[in-house]
């Protein structure tokens, strides 16, 4: 191989490391988790948003440090920070940060980009009063303070049609709950993605419990997920591109050619619907093959069919 060849073929390793999204999504890793794993956590007001983002990606903003209750107090009065709205540990909306809003922020400091990220996990930051009472907070621990802001926020949510069970939400952010799935880490261009493709109606959480019981194929090119819902399943396939994002599919009306095998009963005459992606399986013809498969309970019984898919690598599904 001669030299060319070889500065081109790094040159093109290193493009690829840059463009290819890591793995940094994960869930709610409880409070004690994100105390342990943040570089600073304060109390923060979003001064100026710097960049433009589509929803489910990093924002910069000019913010000034309010009160630091882990970590050092910046010495600029204004720095910038690198943060992401990815919900909370009890779900409900998942809304964009806004400018002058305060803000208690669980952050890293990487050096790269920005002085601080955010820790890109469910419960990473939680949106405060307009003036927040940070000097109840100066004799506190760092775990206390935390403790009373959030409940603080919490009670304001109880009049939210969102937060249903205050107690349960208070449950599931303060008790330092190991999650029943691991959180396997996902690729940040898949979430972003399946964020993007989803309803809104679809709580963070419900995302990343998806990705983590997709489906992938054998090379690892394409994921089948699906997420019920009372009207109707969602179903997406996402395939994996060259540059590492990934192109969203959507095939919920498999949910409504397995009810029309099942029988002619409506949607709203079953007590429970459930339908999942079961299988990838082999075809000669570059395309994706997958099974979809919708399990129906009618009057104590159970009903089952199932409709094979081809999706072109273009992202068009082929209907039987």
């Amino acid at each position: 191989m001669n030299m060319k060849k070889v500065v081109l073929a790094f040159g093109l390793f290193l493009l690829m490391a840059r463009v290819c999204p890591a793995p940094i999504f994960r869930p709610y890793p409880g409070l004690d988790g994100l105390i342990e794993e943040s570089d600073a956590i304060a109390v923060v007001r979003l001064m100026k948003e710097k960049t433009t983002s589509y929803f489910g990606e990093p924002t910069v903003f000019d913010a000034h440090f309010i009160k630091v209750l882990k970590g050092e107090q910046p010495k600029d009065s204004v720095i910038t920070v690198s943060v992401r709205p990815l919900g909370h540990p009890y779900g409900g909306p998942v809304s964009r940060f806004s400018t002058g809003g305060n803000y208690l922020l669980f952050l890293r400091g990487d050096g790269k980009e920005t002085p601080y990220q955010s820790l890109n996990c469910v419960g990473d930051y939680w949106e405060l009063p307009a003036s927040p009472d940070v000097k109840a907070l100066d004799s506190l621990s760092v775990r206390d303070a935390i403790t009373r802001l959030l409940k603080e926020v919490l009670e304001s949510k109880q009049k939210e049609l969102w937060t249903k069970n205050y107690e349960e939400a208070v449950k599931k952010v303060m008790e330092d709950e190991t999650p029943k799935r691991a959180g396997e880490l996902i690729d940040d261009g898949l979430f972003v993605a399946a964020r993007k493709a989803l309803s809104r109606d679809v709580s963070t959480n419900e995302v990343v419990g998806a990705l983590e019981a997709g489906l992938w194929n054998s090379n690892r090119t394409a994921v089948a997920v699906a997420v019920t819902k009372p009207k109707a399943s969602l179903v997406f396939v996402f395939l994996r591109q060259t540059n590492g994002s990934y192109m969203a599919v959507d095939v919920s009306l498999a949910e409504g050619a397995n009810l029309g095998k099942i029988g002619t009963a409506g949607r709203a005459e079953y007590y429970r619907l459930q339908t999942t992606p079961i299988e990838w399986t082999y075809g000669d013809d570059d395309m994706f093959h997958v099974e979809i498969r919708t399990t129906a309970w009618k009057q104590g019984k159970r009903y089952t069919a199932s409709e094979p898919l081809i999706i072109r690598a273009d992202g068009i599904p082929l209907w039987r």
